[in-house]
């Protein structure tokens, strides 16, 4: 494993996320997919790694695959931002802030269930 892959912060949050969406689509990871899919992670580089695992939950998706250019709608020039491809930044705070608010939403769903 590429060790720069594995000790990103950005990284390893996706990929929490990533096994949390396949214990809730009940496909649990075994250790073999883990390895090859954490394999095609490393060559494909932090960035498309990152968008591949969240395309896939976005889309409910079971595997990882390269993340697919999404046509950018039109948008006025001081609008655009310096590249197609950008990953939004957000401050530290706010993706603590994310993170607490993605926490309490997920308590509450697993709240929902058990009362059903």
């Amino acid at each position: 494993m590429s060790e720069d892959l594995m000790s990103s912060e950005r990284f390893a949050e996706a990929w929490k996320l990533w096994v949390q969406h396949r214990k809730e689509i009940r496909k649990k990871l075994t250790p073999t997919t883990e390895r090859l899919q954490l394999k095609k992670l490393v060559q494909w580089g932090e960035e498309v790694a990152i968008r591949s695992i969240y395309q896939s939950i976005e889309n409910g998706w079971q595997g990882l695959f390269y993340p697919k250019e999404q046509p950018q709608p039109s948008k006025p020039a001081a609008e655009t931002p310096n590249s197609d491809n950008a990953v939004p930044q957000i401050s530290e705070e706010q993706r603590k802030e994310n993170l607490r608010k993605l926490g309490q939403i997920m308590r509450e769903i697993k709240c929902q269930k058990s009362l059903q």
